[in-house]
């Protein structure tokens, strides 16, 4: 698009132009390239980007430090003062950066990442400011010097001047070429549970009322966190969050005591209504934790919409929660109900059909023959990996792997 201060320029503005300055605001660039190290989620960080570039800086130490910024984020890595360091030197942009001090006099101004596009917004002000000076004088000389007539010259560089706008994209959404296909390494999935839950993807397990999901979930984090194999497929053992949004918390730290549950991970209540806001809070345990599996008990809680059975009112919900788990690099399960009387149906969890189209994986927990066992039906996109089905018996010591049922 064109520039809009050009396209305001006047007659009286060129044949007189204004003293050639230099707006800036050096206080607003220091608070965004902080509040962008200061944990700022991808999405602010390439919010920004979209509107900004590093020619946007007054201050020259300033670009480098903005472009590593956005380097290590492009990583999927999040910037903080080591990363962005190692980046700056990499670069051999370090010492014009003004050196590891200046990088750390940043990071520890501290300022919020939620007002990152307030700054970001005053900085393309100021510099939309210089250029519209600069733009005036350069017209005041195409026409004294080249004899063009004030509105052609006007024209011209409203025609001519065009703001840049960087693309910034992570390192794995880069578009890949066919040609690379069959040279390019498989890439190994990062199992958490192997088959059922990895990292980056959104698993939900569903099953009826009071069939002992959340008894499973127990059993399994006892063992996940142990890095003990459950029903015979491996964890992975790092850092988990189950976050209480129906059963109160006190009820999970009493499972989890009573199965001698004692370290590896944090159990966290609901804190907010807003579900954009709770979303922001479970955001900010994943980071300072360096949890790798999210238990949300429940879907519906964590999703906090009117109706389960409209298809937009889920996809965009289940979105939020998609790009939680790409962005943190953490494994998502979502404790959900099933249908009444649907033992046999694949089609089983309750509300609209855009759930099950919105998770990775699948795991169907249902009652099964006696008492005590349970069939557990996995449908998702990862069908190679691991067991389509299984069965499970409730014993005296936890849920052990029973023989396979024709």
């Amino acid at each position: 698009m064109s520039d809009p201060s050009v396209e305001n320029l006047s007659i009286g503005d060129i044949l007189d132009p204004p003293p050639l300055v230099h707006p800036h605001d050096v206080t607003a660039e220091r608070n965004l390239l902080s509040a962008l190290m200061s944990g700022a989620s991808y999405d602010i960080i390439f919010d920004v980007a979209t509107v900004l570039n590093a020619d946007d800086f007054y201050v020259q130490s300033h670009r480098p430090i903005y472009l590593s910024i956005l380097n290590v984020a492009k990583r999927s890595e999040l910037p903080d003062l080591v990363t962005v360091c190692s980046e700056l030197e990499s670069s051999g942009k370090l010492q014009s950066a003004g050196g590891r001090i200046a990088v750390s006099q940043l990071v520890d101004e501290m300022c919020v990442p939620t007002q990152a596009m307030s700054y970001a917004r005053i900085i393309m002000e100021q510099a939309g400011k210089r250029s519209a000076i600069e733009n005036i004088h350069r017209v005041h000389g195409m026409i004294l010097r080249e004899g063009r007539e004030p509105q052609e010259a006007i024209q011209w560089l409203a025609n001519s001047t065009v703001r840049r706008t960087p693309e910034v994209v992570p390192a794995d959404r880069l578009p890949i070429p066919f040609e690379s296909i069959p040279d390019s390494p498989r890439e190994d999935i990062p199992w958490v549970w192997g088959g059922f839950m990895a990292l980056g993807r959104v698993t939900m397990l569903a099953g009826a009322p009071k069939a002992g999901k959340s008894t499973l979930m127990g059993y399994y984090v006892k063992h996940h966190v142990r890095r003990e194999d459950f029903l015979g497929l491996g964890t992975s053992g790092c850092q988990v969050i189950w976050w209480a949004g129906d059963e109160h918390w006190d009820d999970v730290k009493a499972r989890l005591k009573r199965l001698g549950v004692s370290s590896g991970g944090w159990i966290i209540p609901r804190m907010h209504n807003n579900a954009a806001q709770e979303l922001k809070y479970i955001e900010g345990h994943i980071r300072s934790k360096g949890a790798g599996l999210l238990i949300a008990d429940s879907a519906s809680q964590i999703m906090d919409i009117e109706s389960e059975n409209d298809s937009r009112q889920v996809t965009a919900a289940m979105t939020r929660i998609r790009n939680l788990a790409r962005e943190h690099h953490v494994a998502v399960l979502l404790v959900h109900h099933m249908r009444k009387n649907t033992e046999a149906d694949e089609m089983a969890i309750r509300g609209s059909s855009a759930l099950l189209a919105e998770v990775d994986n699948a795991i169907l927990f249902r009652p099964y023959g006696t008492l005590n066992r349970r069939m557990i039906t996995r449908i998702g996109r990862y069908q190679e990996v691991g067991p389509r089905t299984m069965y499970a018996d409730l014993t005296d010591h936890g849920y052990e792997l029973a023989p396979s049922t024709t």
